[in-house]
């Protein structure tokens, strides 16, 4: 707009495209228009009066028509390039424009009230109850979250996250008292007779050690017995030795045999003195912290966060992982949860409000000096060109208004001069 029937220049055009071109062509065209029709009275024979009226008219419309012109120019150039003062206004304002831009941002966009205010009307909660709750979605966010995992698993240095998991795990363990513990363990146990499960499986070993070292028990008989002993009646004590043993432990399987009667009653005291009494709890105490401190602990301790992580890659780059599942039902679980709870979404809109205002406070003057900065870097033209872009038609209206009101305002004037004679 540097002139009544000139284009853009191409920064202009480029940002405004095609929206403003037809409108700035239709306002210059109607000043052409209110030019021609001025001339025109000038030679054609009308009437005193018509002549008159259309002149004063047109006269009005074409100043009406230059003047918001040159205004409307003025805002973003020199209007035909020349040196008049207080032209080319948002060139020559691009600081003032980046600080009131910033300004505003800081000041009105960032008001944290208003941001919570907006964010609480628009629910989020329940919107994003209604996405997790479709299977597909759920999976979807799911399968993000298990893709970063390897990523922020390689970020971690591994010896620290070792020395973490050791030092956590070795300290909630310390916490805990660990003959109570034991006895509840052996209590659950013997509630479901999985001690006499155990003493059975026992038993069974024992029956099978003895049947595979009968060789050893006639060897050991041989050595311990006297010389002048023939060794016919040392493998009859042996095998004698070996029956006994076998039918002891036959009859120790029978759940109804004495001894494991009184095996019920050792661990019933067992269990008991674990409990209650402060020298079992001393003794299990002192032995808890000999196993914390040992080598072989601090070791295992520190090899889980290798395990975790190995097992942890292995399963993602399965095509059944099972944590790619495990996070999309927890997704979809969580959407249902928030989709049938009106109160936990009101819970959640308000903490969610509250961490927005408290992030936004301290980076209000940040996030504003931050837009001041960027409309500051850029180029005169840019700036000229993207606000043009933004309201360009709204200003050529008021080249088309300015023109149709200056001719209204023209003809007015002519018929009251005409009446007042």
């Amino acid at each position: 707009m540097t002139g009544p029937d000139r284009t853009d220049s191409p920064p202009a055009a480029a940002e405004t495209g095609d929206r403003a071109a037809p409108t700035r062509r239709l306002a210059t065209a109607m000043l052409a228009l209110m030019a021609a029709i001025f001339a025109a009275t000038f030679w054609l024979d009308l009437p005193a009066f018509w002549a008159g009226l259309v002149r004063a008219g047109a006269e009005a419309g074409m100043i009406g028509g230059l003047a918001d012109w040159f205004a409307v120019t003025a805002l973003f150039r020199r209007p035909m390039g020349l040196p008049i003062p207080h032209t080319a206004v948002i060139p020559r304002s691009k600081e003032r424009i980046a600080a009131g831009i910033g300004g505003f941002v800081e000041r009105y966009l960032l008001d944290p009230a208003q941001v919570a205010t907006r964010l609480r009307a628009a629910e989020p909660s329940r919107r994003l109850a209604q996405w997790l709750a479709v299977p597909e979605n759920a999976a979807a966010a799911a399968d993000r979250l298990a893709d970063a995992l390897p990523f922020v698993m390689a970020s971690l240095k591994d010896e620290e996250i070792r020395e973490f998991l050791r030092a956590a795990l070795a300290e909630r363990l310390a916490g805990i008292d660990a003959a109570p513990l034991l006895g509840r363990g052996l209590a659950v146990m013997r509630a479901g007779d999985r001690h006499q499960a155990a003493l059975d499986r026992l038993l069974a070993v024992l029956h099978d050690y003895l049947r595979d070292n009968a060789h050893r028990v006639y060897l050991a008989v041989e050595d311990r017995s006297n010389w002048w002993v023939p060794r016919a009646v040392d493998r009859r004590v042996a095998q004698a030795l070996l029956e006994g043993l076998g039918e002891l432990l036959r009859d120790l399987g029978d759940r109804d045999h004495e001894l494991r009667g009184r095996f019920d009653a050792a661990i019933d005291r067992f269990i008991d003195d674990l409990q209650h009494s402060d020298r079992y709890a001393d003794e299990a105490e002192r032995l808890k912290r000999a196993l914390l401190d040992s080598p072989q602990a601090r070791d295992w301790f520190g090899t889980l966060w290798d395990v975790a992580r190995a097992r942890l890659a292995a399963d993602l780059g399965d095509e059944r992982s099972r944590v790619r599942a495990a996070l999309s039902g927890a997704l979809r679980a969580l959407g249902e949860s928030l989709a049938a709870n009106p109160a936990l979404q009101a819970r959640f809109d308000a903490r969610l409000a509250g961490a927005v205002r408290v992030m936004i406070g301290p980076w209000r003057a940040e996030i504003g000096r931050y837009v001041a900065d960027v409309v500051r870097g850029w180029e005169a033209d840019t700036v000229t060109a993207r606000l043009e872009a933004a309201v360009g038609r709204d200003l050529q209206y008021i080249r088309i208004n300015g023109t149709l009101v200056g001719c209204l305002v023209g003809c007015g004037l002519y018929l009251i001069v005409v009446a007042l004679g």
